[in-house]
C-alpha cells in the first residue's frame, strides 16, 4: 500500500492496479474503486485502447480521471519520472486526448530509435479521485506564489518512493511549483534531507553561480514530509549532451568552474574523525571488499586511516551531479537539481570526479560508463589531458597535494559503487571500480599513492 497526497490535503491510501493489454478491465478494478471512495487510485495501462477503456469505466463510477504521459520499461507496472519533455507540453496540449499528447512527445524527441520506442511503448500513469476536489489544491493557498490556479501533473520518481506534483500557472505553460511527497516510507529521509540541503547547503552553491530551487514551504500530511519549491527550468544537460555530443566539453567545463568556486568558499580544515572517515570510503570499502583485488583494498584501506584525526581540506558537496541534475539554459547558463545527498564536509573533487564521467557517458547515452571512466582517467585515455587540466585547476586553486587527490578518487567510486549495490541498481559503477582495482597503477589520480 502506498501513500499520496488525498485529493482533499490529507493522507491517503493508494490503490495501484496494472492493467493487461487484452482490456480485461473491470474485473481487476472492482475492487478497488469499491473501496476507493475518498482515496486515490493509480490505474498503469500500455495500450491506448486498455486507457480508454478503464477511462470510460472509472468517469462511469463517478471518478475524475488524470492522465500523465511517463517514460518507462517494457513493464506495465513500472512508473518513473515525468522527464522534461512530458511537464513541458502538459499545459497547452491539456485539453488533448492521451494519443496526442503522447505524440506530440514523441514528434519532440530526437533520434529514430527514441521516437519508436515511445511510440511503441508509453505509459500513461491514470490517476483517480473524488470529484469534491481536484487534486494538489493546497498548492493554490500559498502566500506568495504566483498563480498557480491552472492546471496539474502527477508522477512518481523510479521505485515509486516518491511523488511529484507540478503545479502550472493559468497563464504560462512551465509549472509554478513542484511538490516532492514521500510515497514510501525509504522516501521520506530523501524529501526531509532535500528541504535541509537546500536551505542550508544549495544557497553556497547559488552565491557561485548557478541556480537552485527556493524552499517554498514544508509541511507534512499525515505521516509523510512534504517538500515544496521552486521550478527550476532549462533542458537537462543529459539530453542536451545526447542530442549535441559537441556540447559536452563546454557544459563540463562551466560545471567545474562553478564547483571550483563552489569549493573555494565552502573550503575548511577539518580534523576527521574515525566515524566520517568510515563514511567517506573505510564503510564502502569494507562492504565491497569481497570484490575487489585484496591488494586494491589494502592499500586504499592504509590511505583512508592516516586520515583519521588528521587535518585535512574538504569543501560542500552535491554528491549525485549526474546530467540528468543539470538543466542547461540557452544563453549557457546552469542549475543544479536534487539536492537530498549535498553535505557540508567531504572529501574536495568527489563533484567534480563523478561529473566529469557522467558527462562523457551522456554522449555515449550511458551505454558503456567503464569506458567514459577510462577515457578520462587512464594514463592514456582520449579525455584524459582535458580532465586532469579540470581537476588540477581545481587542486590547485585550494592548495592540496596529490595524495588527497588519489585519496577523494577513490572514495568517489567507492560511495557509488556502494550505493548502488545497497539500492539494487545497475549503472556501471561496480564494473568500473573493478577495472580501477584491477591496475590501479595505469589511473593517473591514483600517481601520489600507487608506485
Amino acid at each position: 500500500m502506498l501513500r499520496l497526497l488525498h485529493p482533499a490535503g490529507m493522507a491517503a491510501d493508494v490503490r495501484a492496479v496494472s492493467v493487461d493489454r487484452l482490456g480485461r478491465v473491470a474485473p481487476r478494478l472492482e475492487t478497488a474503486v469499491a473501496d476507493v471512495r475518498d482515496s486515490t487510485l493509480l490505474v498503469v495501462a500500455a495500450a491506448p485502447f486498455v486507457r480508454g477503456r478503464v477511462t470510460t469505466y472509472l468517469r462511469s463510477k463517478g471518478l475524475q480521471v488524470v492522465e500523465v504521459a511517463v517514460r518507462g520499461s517494457a513493464h506495465t507496472t513500472e512508473v518513473v519520472s515525468l522527464d522534461h519533455d512530458a511537464v513541458s507540453f502538459a499545459q497547452s496540449l491539456g485539453r488533448a486526448r492521451a494519443v496526442t499528447r503522447l505524440a506530440a512527445a514523441t514528434l519532440g524527441r530526437r533520434g529514430v530509435i527514441g521516437k519508436l520506442a515511445y511510440a511503441l511503448f508509453p505509459r500513461v500513469l491514470m490517476v483517480a479521485y473524488a470529484r469534491r476536489e481536484p487534486p494538489a489544491a493546497w498548492g493554490a493557498s500559498l502566500a506568495g506564489v504566483e498563480d498557480v490556479t491552472g492546471s496539474v501533473a502527477l508522477a512518481a520518481s523510479p521505485g515509486g518512493e516518491r511523488g511529484y506534483v507540478y503545479r502550472f500557472s493559468a497563464r504560462r505553460g512551465v509549472p509554478a511549483l513542484v511538490a516532492k511527497v514521500a510515497l514510501l516510507e525509504a522516501g521520506a529521509p530523501r524529501v526531509e534531507r532535500e528541504a535541509q540541503a537546500l536551505r542550508a547547503i544549495a544557497v553556497t552553491a547559488a552565491s557561485a553561480g548557478v541556480e537552485v530551487p527556493s524552499v517554498l514551504h514544508t509541511t507534512r500530511i499525515g505521516a509523510a514530509p512534504v517538500l515544496l519549491e521552486t521550478f527550476v527550468r532549462g533542458t537537462a544537460g543529459a539530453r542536451v549532451i545526447a542530442a549535441r555530443p559537441q556540447a559536452m566539453e563546454p557544459i563540463a567545463t562551466a560545471l567545474a568552474q562553478w564547483l571550483t568556486r563552489w569549493a573555494t568558499t565552502t573550503a575548511a580544515t577539518t580534523k576527521l574523525a574515525a566515524e566520517v572517515v568510515d563514511t567517506l570510503s573505510l564503510g564502502p570499502l569494507r562492504a565491497l571488499a569481497g570484490e575487489l583485488p585484496s591488494r586494491f583494498v589494502a592499500l586504499i584501506e592504509a590511505q583512508a586511516e592516516r586520515l583519521i584525526g588528521q587535518p585535512v581540506q574538504t569543501t560542500a558537496a552535491h554528491n549525485d551531479l549526474t546530467m540528468w541534475n543539470v538543466m542547461v539554459r540557452e544563453d549557457g547558463s546552469i542549475a543544479v537539481l536534487d539536492w537530498e545527498n549535498a553535505t557540508s564536509h567531504a572529501l574536495p573533487l568527489t563533484d567534480l570526479f563523478y561529473a566529469i564521467v557522467d558527462a562523457v557517458a551522456a554522449t555515449y547515452r550511458y551505454a558503456d560508463r567503464p569506458a567514459a571512466f577510462r577515457s578520462c582517467f587512464e594514463q592514456t585515455g582520449a579525455r584524459a589531458a582535458w580532465a586532469g587540466a579540470l581537476v588540477h585547476a581545481q587542486r590547485r586553486e585550494l592548495g592540496f597535494d596529490e595524495r588527497l587527490v588519489a585519496t577523494a578518487f577513490a572514495s568517489c567510486w567507492l560511495r557509488h559503487a556502494h550505493s548502488e549495490r545497497q539500492r539494487r541498481l545497475e549503472y556501471g559503477f561496480l564494473a568500473l571500480l573493478n577495472e580501477l582495482a584491477a591496475a590501479p597503477q595505469e589511473f593517473w589520480p591514483l600517481s601520489g599513492i600507487v608506485d
